[in-house]
């Protein structure tokens, strides 16, 4: 999933808010996702975001380089955020994606590295600290 796909996602999710609200927060929109980013990237390899690895996603091209069933969670954190900003209410709305982010959090901090990523040039695999993998047999969670 790109950055587009998920700002796009992140509209839809966050359009029970006003519009003045949703023109407040949009320009926060990317520095919610690259905080949802971090967290998760952490939780995954141990280190942050930045890293020539796991570089800031600055364009709407760029793909995160965390397991695709996790980029939700991406979403899910960015529209918290927005609606933390909020009244009590809008508060109470977010929670949902809080909650939603927290257990995507806890699954990929529990996965103990057995999900590899594809290198960024699309030949080959990573593990969770960006090295090349050239035995996969040990990671259970691709089908063979």
């Amino acid at each position: 999933m790109t950055v587009k796909e998920i700002k796009d996602m992140i509209m839809h999710q966050f359009m029970q808010m006003e519009p003045e609200d949703v023109q407040a927060y949009l320009p926060y929109m990317i520095t919610y996702v690259n905080e949802g980013y971090d967290k998760l990237v952490f939780a995954w390899a141990k280190t942050h975001t930045g890293t020539e690895y796991f570089p800031l996603l600055t364009n709407d091209s760029q793909i995160p380089q965390i397991p695709e069933r996790y980029h939700k969670a991406l979403m899910d954190w960015a529209t918290w955020c927005m609606y933390r900003n909020g009244n009590q209410q809008k508060q109470q709305r977010g929670y949902e994606y809080r909650r939603a982010f927290e257990e995507a959090l806890l699954e990929i901090a529990n996965s103990g590295g057995e999900d590899v990523l594809g290198d960024a040039d699309g030949d080959g695999l990573i593990d969770r600290t960006g090295e090349p993998v050239s035995d996969i047999r040990h990671f259970h969670s691709i089908p063979w």
